[in-house]
């Protein structure tokens, strides 16, 4: 892979289900394997031996979004819902689509002169809707 380099984060959305929401950040969309797995046994003479975990982990997504109280309903239907999801990067960056659902959205105070936002949290199940494992694919 060369050196390359990414744009700015413009023209991303985050689509939950039928919510297009607009973002004013959102976490980065990472891997975890899981903490090393002790192989040490009786016989080792000199070091303590780890293997790594077999599975691998999407954490959960963070984002901030613009909030207009008129869309509280449309938010609440979400919440809890295993559904397709999708992220759709600056242009050219491509899209990644995953099974997970919309854990939390909390609307946050504002005042004189701000917008209203919120904060919300997106968990990636990697189970489709019949219970099977389907992992996260970009395009």
């Amino acid at each position: 892979m060369a050196n390359e380099k990414a744009l700015e984060a413009v023209h991303t959305t985050l689509t939950i289900g039928g919510l297009t929401l607009c973002l004013k950040s959102l976490g980065a969309v990472g891997v975890d394997g899981g903490d090393a797995i002790d192989a040490t046994c009786l016989s080792n003479v000199e070091f303590v031996t780890k293997q790594p975990q077999t599975l691998k982990e999407i954490p959960d997504i963070a984002f901030t979004c613009e909030y207009a109280p008129s869309t509280i309903a449309a938010v609440i239907a979400q919440i809890n819902l295993n559904q397709v999801i999708s992220i759709a990067f600056a242009a050219g960056e491509g899209t990644l689509t995953f099974w997970g659902y919309l854990k939390g959205y909390e609307p946050k105070e504002s005042g004189k002169g701000e917008e209203w936002q919120a904060t919300g949290t997106v968990v990636v199940t990697n189970l489709d809707g019949t219970g099977a494992e389907v992992g996260p694919v970009f395009t």
